[in-house]
């Protein structure tokens, strides 16, 4: 350094002490840059994860709202087509009757499983 070659001061101890003093902050200095490099890319680094976990969450809130296949529209056509829609409850008298069949259907297969067990010892 400078301060260091010129010797012609009679305070060349105190010069001294000043060139090591500021030879010593020159390398905190460098120390702190270092760390501050490192916190910078951490910060970066939590930003972008950030980033991807909104973009992730914000893509499946679209996947809710927009049908992926073709076919799977087809309800909220059906629904369009006969503009009631299942709000109004149109075909409750055939799904009731609908069900009862089954019921019926299921219970005759009940009870000529039962036969068929308590005839086949």
């Amino acid at each position: 350094l400078d301060c260091l070659q010129d010797q012609s001061s009679s305070n060349t101890e105190q010069r001294i002490s000043v060139c090591s003093l500021i030879l010593t902050l020159d390398d905190a200095f460098v120390v702190f840059q270092k760390i501050e490099a490192r916190v910078a890319a951490d910060e970066d680094l939590k930003l972008a994860d950030l980033l991807k976990y909104y973009l992730r969450e914000s893509q499946a809130a679209k996947d809710l709202f927009v049908p992926q296949e073709p076919g799977s529209g087809g309800l909220r056509k059906r629904q369009q087509g006969s503009g009631q829609g299942p709000a109004k409850n149109r075909d409750v008298l055939q799904a009731e009757t609908g069900q009862q069949l089954c019921c019926h259907k299921f219970e005759k297969i009940s009870e000529s499983a039962k036969q068929g067990q308590r005839s086949t010892p």
